[in-house]
């Protein structure tokens, strides 16, 4: 993503680099408010998330009502195209999240039934406590990060 100087700021353009890489994450060819507020409630002393908590936003449990509609549509999207026909790679997707829910029950400390197994914060902060366990892919980004 190349975002010019066009009078932003360098926060703001912190916040849409992080965003977008939030929806590479994802797997969603767009950048959407979704993204941006995400990234922005990502960045404890941003000012959009002091005001937000000055307000009595409960900030946690709207990172984690987002991280579940990410996940969500990224599942949606997976499952039926552009085109509006639905791709073979929802059985995948469903699979893995079977998968997902199942492996929790054995290893419930990662919470994979809840981001089952996308990078989200939650995933992250799960991996700096609990360490990599034997299921999770030496491919993941986090993870290779880890090693």
């Amino acid at each position: 993503m190349c975002i010019r100087d066009r009078g932003l700021s360098e926060t703001a353009k912190l916040t849409l680099k992080m965003a977008y890489d939030i929806a590479q994450d994802y797997a969603q060819d767009y950048c959407g408010t979704e993204h941006i507020l995400y990234s922005i409630l990502s960045q404890k002393n941003a000012r959009a998330t002091i005001l937000l908590r000055d307000m009595n936003v409960n900030i946690d449990g709207l990172n984690s009502e987002l991280e579940q509609f990410l996940n969500h549509q990224q599942y949606e999207e997976q499952m039926v195209g552009s085109d509006g026909k639905t791709r073979k790679k929802n059985v995948d997707v469903y699979k893995r999240q079977k998968y997902m829910q199942e492996l929790s029950k054995s290893i419930p400390e990662y919470g994979f039934e809840k981001h089952v197994g996308y990078g989200t914060k939650l995933h992250i902060d799960k991996l700096k406590i609990h360490g990599i366990s034997q299921y999770h892919r030496k491919s993941f980004k986090p993870v290779a990060a880890m090693l």
